[in-house]
């Protein structure tokens, strides 16, 4: 994920996981489809700044990523959107 360098942002905390997806009762064995679960904690010097995030780098680094769903917090603003490689920002 990118962020203006002008809002001074340090990662304070960051939590993965990987879940494998199961498709329906029936699918045995790996469907070779994961969800990668990623938390992260910033702290932002002039958190005005941030006005979007740019998610290019994730789809630019990993072929195979096809969506990438993003639910936090922004101060006291929600943020909730999908992205694909031809969407690659969300704004708060």
């Amino acid at each position: 994920m990118r962020l203006p360098d002008s809002a001074e942002c340090v990662q304070k905390k960051i939590d993965q996981s990987v879940r494998d997806v199961v498709l329906d009762r029936e699918t045995s064995g790996d469907s070779g489809h994961k969800d990668v679960v990623i938390e992260a904690d910033l702290t932002c010097g002039h958190p005005d700044k941030v006005t979007s995030f740019d998610f290019g780098p994730a789809f630019e680094r990993f072929d195979d990523l096809a969506m990438i769903q993003v639910e936090g917090l922004v101060g006291d603003q929600s943020l909730s959107d999908s992205l694909t490689r031809e969407r690659v920002l969300t704004s708060i």
